[in-house]
């Protein structure tokens, strides 16, 4: 049985050799694999962050399948971190002791920045699933995968801002919420817009005396910052407030399992920003390929399984172009002007980001409707 081994020029490269046959997914056998460790929370406060491991294990699945990376199998060495930083810990220091450097996850904005100090001291790379930013202090070997915090926050603001001077905000109480103010009110006053902040936690039931504020203020748009079963409940109460202006969901909800949940009180004026690859359109521009074979194969309409798939190939990408399995050759290939174009991560990485992620095809401003399904607002002119 033919193997190919494949260049990974880029992931449209790769996407493209695999729907055309390239290989008849030869194992390289024995130690001659590429190990690569998966922490995700399959277990925790937010289960559904789990997902990504569907993502990640249907794209080592389609790279052996095409021959792997210069003939080598991906191994995917899975552990779960329950959403708690010190088990994030753990499971890095177990693929380290066990002779792993390259990692997948966590997906957790926490337990990223735990686990980002741990990858540095062990001279191994991490692929963060978490939008969260990257503090440049610790991320010496940690490169994220998707959009982050600051572009996300940014984006929707200067969006809201088309749609009304005066935007209300639901943030979290905390450190968090202290971001999302810092990044949303100069995204406002550059858009000329003015923000309004209200607080709330991640536990709470229900968001009523914070909405009944912000509509005594006369805001034009509700911009809801908190992936939490609050928000959902939030912009239904919203809703039945009479809000009629503009109702923003965070993008952790664009997905599925969020549509689904929304379809209830989705009345034309609930929003959210959508990644390209759930819109039903056909997808355009760099991430056309990337997309196409995601769909053939996995065809799951959430960000969190795109972030699983994406970061695999990422790290098959890297590992192609560096010729290496080295932590410290990738990190140095990733450094230099990388680029990546995947379903839901596209962009440039360098020294001084580890991100590069443009919002283009990531973030489109979207309806969702009362069948639960996502509608971008160009189509509806």
């Amino acid at each position: 049985m033919k193997v190919c081994a494949l260049r990974l020029l880029g992931a449209a490269t790769l996407v493209a050799a695999v729907a055309a046959g390239c290989g008849g997914g030869g194992s390289a056998g024995g130690d001659d694999r590429v190990m690569i460790g998966v922490s995700v929370e399959k277990t925790g406060p937010v289960p559904a962050l789990g997902n990504a491991l569907k993502g990640a294990e249907a794209a080592a699945r389609a790279i052996n399948a095409a021959g792997g990376i210069d003939g080598r199998e991906i191994e995917l060495v899975v552990r779960d971190n329950a959403g708690d930083p010190s088990k994030a810990i753990a499971n890095v220091e177990e693929f380290h002791d066990r002779g792993i450097g390259i990692v997948v996850g966590p997906v957790f904005g926490q337990n990223c920045e735990a686990v980002a100090p741990i990858v540095a001291k062990n001279d191994m790379v991490d692929f963060c699933l978490s939008t969260q930013d990257l503090n440049p202090e610790l991320v010496e070997r940690q490169f994220g995968i998707g959009v982050g915090y600051t572009e996300t926050v940014g984006f929707d603001v200067a969006f809201l801002a088309t749609r009304g001077e005066r935007i209300g905000v639901l943030g979290e109480k905390g450190p968090a919420g202290d971001r999302t103010e810092s990044i949303a009110e100069p995204a406002a006053r550059a858009a000329g817009a003015t923000v309004q902040f209200e607080r709330i936690e991640t536990t709470d039931t229900t968001a009523k005396p914070q909405i009944q504020k912000l509509l005594a203020n006369g805001v034009e748009s509700i911009y809801i910052v908190s992936c939490g079963p609050i928000a959902i409940a939030a912009a239904r109460e919203a809703i039945d407030l009479g809000f009629d202006g503009t109702v923003l969901m965070p993008n952790c909800f664009a997905s599925a399992a969020g549509g689904e949940a929304m379809k209830g009180f989705a009345n034309g004026n609930v929003l959210i920003s959508a990644p390209e690859f759930l819109l039903g359109a056909p997808p355009l521009g760099g991430r056309k390929a990337a997309i196409e074979r995601y769909q053939d194969e996995i065809d799951a309409p959430d960000t969190v399984v795109a972030a699983g798939w994406d970061a695999v190939f990422f790290a098959a990408q890297a590992i192609e172009q560096t010729g290496s399995t080295e932590p410290e050759a990738i990190a140095s290939t990733l450094e230099d002007d990388f680029r990546f174009a995947g379903v839901w991560h596209a962009g440039t990485t360098t020294a001084a980001d580890h991100r590069g992620a443009i919002t283009d095809g990531a973030l489109v401003p979207a309806e969702v409707t009362p069948q639960g399904t996502f509608t971008p607002l160009e189509a509806k002119r």
